[in-house]
């Protein structure tokens, strides 16, 4: 198996915002494919996942647990985040089985866990090395002399709480007290509040700390914050206590909240599992979902200002109904300029004793690729860096022949590519720059990547004498494929060559995607002047796509 296998990671209850603040992360894994399950048919999480799967409610515990270990068993999931509080219990009841299924499971010890879901156990845990607040003793029907907050003993974010002002009587005030489900604490307005977030893996190894201070919240999460990675105190106490969690079987994501009284941080909340706002993290630096699978990232770096808001997005009421999709290249799975980049970092060092400085050549080769005909690059770089002509040939032979170690694969192919072969689409690869080098680009693929194996055809438009938007090109891919051009869809990042020309060679549609930093950048508003009927579909990223194709269907045409 190539070192790129695509990996199944299952997020439970993942439909809300807490699973968006998981799937932020594992999107930005290289060859990750994210399957959510939830209760609600109709949530924002499955149009940001590879699949989804409607399961039973959790209130149903045997049929939930049947549910996942089916999952389980027919996605070969081989990790389990859970996103709200809502199964975390359930799941960590039910690890072993999932165990003897190969899938780990990112919840706690059921004894550690029952321990943090009640806040009180868990001020009794950590009182021994933290500061926490105590309890408050409350009179009947007494005024009330300082400021209180009164929490559930059970539950996350703010949910229950309630500011009880000085001054004020509150009827019944003591039941709080009294029971088991409530604790009544000192609240100080305008405390500075942080929050520490990290994951513990299954060999018990601590991720690094994303500690931010939180600003501004609203519902219970952190909308305004800034990174606290600076804060040395803060991060001593949060590490001591991370570690010793770690030790008592602590696994997945965690969130901790410390309160500043008055020069004193104070412990206020845990978290067993991944917060709403825990993909600041990756605004930090650091994707505590990578280092949950691999045990390894980045360390949390930067003084930054984090930000937390609603964005729209437009999914399609009618999906679009092939049998086959057919995909361009570069700047589609790959990314074609780095592709460039290194083969021109790699004819410089071969002949560097005859050219300018490294500085020099780069800063002249980057501004050809990004402003120039990179079809003429040799001849322009030539040309800007008044080198000898009687370097041209042998520059332009050595740069033919580099095949860079590594090949950008865009993070989204590998599932999305994956995820369409799983759904029964036939699979079919379009490209017309010169055969050489995508015949370079292949070969790479296939010594590194996984995916390009679900493949079933690959064309190379200047083997047959013709380039995009040429009919013939797309006529070859359909005929490679043995399917009529009218159920297929082409997706590229060229509206005139693949969009359009796959229209016009009588596909049934095509799809635009549009890569930050790819050679091409469309204006839609002018392209709809263009692009008659306004036939293409816009897609943001490859996850997108999924969208429109939900499964394919041979016997009925692309709605376009």
């Amino acid at each position: 198996m190539t070192q790129n296998q695509v990996r199944n990671v299952l997020v439970t209850c993942g439909g809300g915002f807490q699973g968006l603040a998981i799937l932020d992360g594992l999107r930005q894994i290289p060859g990750v494919r994210t399957v959510i399950c939830d209760w609600n048919a109709e949530n924002v999480g499955r149009f940001f996942s590879t699949a989804f799967r409607r399961s039973p409610p959790v209130a149903d515990t045997e049929a939930y647990i049947e549910f996942v270990r089916a999952l389980i068993s027919t996605e070969n999931i081989e990790l389990v985040i859970p996103a709200s509080d809502l199964d975390l219990e359930v799941l960590a009841a039910s690890r072993a089985s999932f165990e003897a299924l190969n899938a780990t499971v990112a919840v706690s010890d059921p004894a550690l866990l029952a321990i943090l879901m009640d806040k009180r156990a868990t001020y009794r845990l950590a009182e021994a090395g933290l500061n926490v607040f105590d309890e408050v003793e409350v009179e009947p029907e007494a005024l009330i002399k300082t400021d209180l907050i009164v929490k559930p003993v059970r539950g996350s974010g703010s949910k229950g709480h309630r500011v009880l002002r000085r001054g004020e009587v509150v009827e019944g005030l003591s039941t709080f007290r009294d029971s088991d489900k409530f604790l009544v604490q000192p609240y100080i307005e305008g405390a500075r509040e942080y929050s520490v977030d990290f994951c513990v893996n299954v060999r018990g190894e601590v991720s690094p700390l994303a500690a931010r201070e939180r600003i501004r919240n609203f519902s219970g999460f952190s909308v305004l914050g800034q990174s606290a990675s600076h804060q040395n105190d803060l991060l001593k106490e949060a590490g001591l206590f991370a570690n010793f969690l770690a030790c008592r079987g602590a696994l997945g994501g965690f969130n901790l909240q410390f309160i500043d009284d008055g020069g004193r941080l104070r412990l206020i909340d845990v978290n067993a599992r991944f917060g709403t706002s825990s993909s600041f993290s990756l605004l930090m630096g650091t994707n505590l979902q990578a280092w949950l699978l691999s045990g390894s990232g980045n360390p949390v770096c930067g003084h930054v200002k984090l930000i937390k808001y609603v964005a729209q997005a437009c999914a399609p009421v009618e999906p679009c109904i092939a049998s086959g999709v057919v995909f361009d290249l570069d700047d589609t799975l790959i990314d074609q300029k780095a592709w460039i980049w290194s083969k021109l970092k790699s004819l410089y060092e071969k002949f560097a004793s005859v050219l300018p400085s490294r500085s020099q050549f780069l800063t002249a080769a980057y501004y050809i690729v990004e402003e120039g005909d990179k079809s003429l690059l040799i001849d322009t770089l030539i040309e800007r860096l008044g080198l000898p002509l009687e370097l041209r040939e042998k520059l332009i032979e050595v740069y033919r022949a580099i095949v860079p170690e590594d090949i950008f694969v865009y993070p989204d192919v590998e599932r999305v590519v994956i995820e369409l072969s799983r759904r029964g689409f036939s699979l079919g690869l379009l490209s017309d720059n010169p055969a050489e080098s995508q015949r370079q680009k292949l070969e790479r693929l296939r010594a590194t990547n996984d995916f390009i194996s679900a493949f079933d055809a690959v064309v190379l438009a200047d083997e047959l004498g013709v380039r995009k938007p040429d009919a013939r090109a797309f006529w070859a891919i359909a005929s490679a494929l043995k399917s009529p051009c009218d159920q297929l869809v082409m997706v590229g990042d060229n509206l005139l060559r693949d969009s359009i020309g796959a229209i016009e060679a009588g596909f049934a549609g095509a799809f635009l995607l549009k890569r930050q930093g790819a050679f091409f950048s469309f204006n839609r508003m002018i392209a709809k002047e263009i692009d008659e009927g306004d036939r293409t579909r816009w897609i943001d990223d490859l996850d997108q796509l999924l969208w429109h194709l939900p499964m394919p269907n041979r016997a009925r045409r692309v709605r376009n």
